[in-house]
């Protein structure tokens, strides 16, 4: 083997070691649950600091990622008009925290289509629903103001409560968020409650 080919090979192995090591010390501490990885992310972060590099360090200073993981969300849905009319409700299974190994394909449905926007209107965001982002609450919204029984009770605006769970990437505890709206159903306009 030439010198030259041999410094590559050297420098690519080495290269490729420290990628590893990087990797498995960036994994944090709470999704870690198999024991051997532990070890592994402890053993490359030690070997990291041997040569002066911090895992974990912020490298680019600026915009900041969420730190929590979606763990479930629930939902209320009120119609109002003649009376008030309960449309869907599962607001029980995230107080209860229990998660269901196979789940009705229309709760996903509304998880999908609700949770962004709801987090987006919560974190500030004032876009028309008519938009891309907010397009989904739109639309879950319109089809509760049409809905049979909605329209048996004249119903004139549809109200959401939405109970966010969360899973903090950090410490591993949970958190929840309330968010509460209501969307006139002659309007393309949502209502922060």
């Amino acid at each position: 083997m030439t010198p030259p080919r041999l410094l590559r090979l050297t420098g690519l192995a080495g290269l490729i070691t420290y990628c590893a090591l990087l990797l498995a010390s960036s994994i944090p501490i709470v999704l870690v649950s198999f024991k051997p990885l532990v070890w592994v992310q402890l053993y490359s972060g030690y070997l990291l600091h041997l040569v002066g590099v911090t895992p974990g360090l912020e490298v680019f200073q600026g915009h900041t990622a969420p730190r929590a993981i979606h763990r479930m969300s629930c939902f209320r849905i009120t119609g109002e008009g003649d009376t008030r009319l309960l449309l869907y409700d599962d607001l029980e299974r995230c107080r209860r925290r229990r998660v269901d190994a196979i789940r009705d394909p229309f709760q996903t449905f509304l998880v999908r289509g609700l949770a962004g926007p709801l987090v987006d209107i919560d974190l500030g965001a004032r876009r028309s629903l008519a938009q891309a982002p907010m397009q989904p609450l739109f639309l879950v919204t319109d089809y509760y103001c049409h809905v049979p029984a909605a329209e048996q009770a004249r119903v004139r605006a549809v109200s959401i409560e939405s109970l966010y769970l969360g899973l903090s990437v950090d410490d591993g505890s949970t958190g929840e968020v309330v968010m509460r709206g209501r969307r006139r159903c002659n309007r393309p306009t949502w209502e922060v409650r």
